[in-house]
C-alpha cells in the first residue's frame, strides 16, 4: 500500500459508490433514499477529483514544456475508452439477443459517456478539470496559447453537452464552472484531515437543506445548477475533516481503493443480474428497499473481486482502471 494514501477519503469514495450502485437499483419503491444519495454521491466524487487534481496544475504549469503526463488526465480517458468499448459490445449483444434495432446517438455514445449510464461523470468530470486548468495557466502566466484553445474547447464540448441532453441535466457550463470555483475554494479552506467540528456541523446541514429540497421538488434554475456542486462541496468538506484513517488489514485496503472500480463496473454487473433473474423466473424491477439491501453487497463484493483480478494485469489495470504500472497495493 502507498504509505501516502491517504484512507480516509477512500473510505468516503467507497461509501459515496455504495450510493451510486443504490441509485442505478431502479426503478425502485424508495424515491426519497434514491434522491437523497443522489444529491450527494456523483457531487461528491467530482469535488473531491478536483480538489487532488489541482495538487498536480502547479507542477504542469511550471514545466517548460506542457507534459499532460503530470495531470494524470489518463486516470480518466483511458477507462473512458475502455468501458466505452466493453458496454457498447454489451448493449450489442442485449439488442441482437432481444432481437431489437440498435440506433445509438454515436456522438454521446463515444464522447458523453452513452454507452454506460454512469460512464457521463467521466466527460464531465474532464470539462472541469479543463477550467481548473485554464485559472492555473492563466495564474502562472504559462501555456496561454494552451489555456485559449481550452477555453474554446471547454465551450463548444459543454454547449454540445447540454443542448443535446448528453450529461443529462442542463447548464453543463455554467455547472461546471461552478465544481471547479468550490474545488478551487476547498482547495485553501480545508486542510486534509485535520479534525474541525464546526465544518463537519455545517457540512451536514447545508447537506440535509439540499436533499430536503431535492425531496420536495424544487427545481428553479439556480437552483438545479447550484445544488450538485454545494452538495459536492459540503460532503467533501466533511471527509477532508474527519481524522485520517490508518487500516492494516490488506483485505480493508483492498476494498477501501476499489470505489473507481465499482463506479466502472457496477451497471453492468447489475444489467447481468436483472438478465439472469429475469430468466429465472422472477424480477428485481422494481427493487424494493430489502432487495437493495441485499443486491448492494453483492454487487460491491464482485466489483472488488473482479477489480483485484483486473490490478494481476498491468496491462488490465491501465486500461480499465487506469493505474499506473508501477502502482499496486
Amino acid at each position: 500500500m502507498n504509505p501516502h494514501r491517504n484512507q480516509t477519503i477512500d473510505a468516503a469514495k467507497l461509501f459515496l459508490a455504495f450510493g451510486v450502485v443504490f441509485v442505478h437499483l431502479g426503478p425502485s419503491d424508495t424515491p426519497w433514499l434514491n434522491k437523497s444519495f443522489n444529491t450527494v454521491t456523483v457531487p461528491g466524487f467530482i469535488i473531491l477529483a478536483l480538489y487532488f487534481f489541482i495538487h498536480r496544475i502547479s507542477a504542469f504549469a511550471q514545466t517548460p514544456r506542457a507534459s499532460f503526463q503530470i495531470l494524470q488526465l489518463d486516470r480518466l480517458a483511458v477507462p473512458y475508452v475502455s468501458w466505452t468499448l466493453i458496454y457498447l459490445l454489451l448493449r450489442l449483444v442485449k439488442h441482437h439477443s432481444q432481437q431489437s434495432e440498435f440506433s445509438p446517438d454515436w456522438l454521446q455514445l463515444l464522447l458523453y459517456g452513452g454507452a454506460g449510464v454512469q460512464l457521463y461523470y467521466l466527460p464531465f468530470l474532464l470539462l472541469c478539470q479543463a477550467w481548473l486548468l485554464v485559472f492555473g495557466l492563466i495564474h502562472y502566466r504559462k501555456h496561454i496559447v494552451l489555456a485559449i484553445a481550452l477555453i474554446c474547447s471547454a465551450c463548444l464540448f459543454g454547449h454540445t453537452g447540454a443542448s443535446q441532453n448528453y450529461f443529462m441535466f442542463d447548464e453543463a457550463i455554467p455547472r461546471s464552472l461552478l465544481y471547479a470555483a468550490l474545488g478551487l475554494i476547498l482547495y485553501f479552506a480545508a486542510p486534509e484531515n485535520k479534525y474541525q467540528g464546526g465544518t463537519i456541523i455545517i457540512g451536514l446541514i447545508v447537506i440535509l437543506l439540499l436533499i430536503a429540497l431535492n425531496m420536495l421538488g424544487i427545481s428553479a434554475t439556480w437552483l438545479r445548477i447550484i445544488s450538485g456542486p454545494l452538495a459536492g462541496y459540503a460532503i467533501s468538506s466533511v471527509f477532508l475533516a474527519l481524522p485520517k484513517l490508518s487500516v492494516s488489514s490488506k483485505i480493508c485496503t483492498i476494498a477501501l481503493g476499489s470505489s473507481y472500480g465499482i463506479y466502472l463496473i457496477h451497471h453492468g454487473l447489475i444489467e447481468v443480474f436483472e438478465v439472469l433473474a429475469e430468466r429465472l423466473g422472477f424480477s428485481l424491477i422494481p427493487y424494493s428497499l430489502s432487495e437493495k439491501i441485499l443486491v448492494i453487497p453483492i454487487v460491491c463484493v464482485v466489483c472488488i473481486i473482479l477489480a483485484m483480478f483486473i490490478r494481476r494485469s498491468p496491462q488490465l489495470r491501465y486500461l480499465l482502471l487506469g493505474e499506473a504500472y508501477k502502482r499496486r497495493l
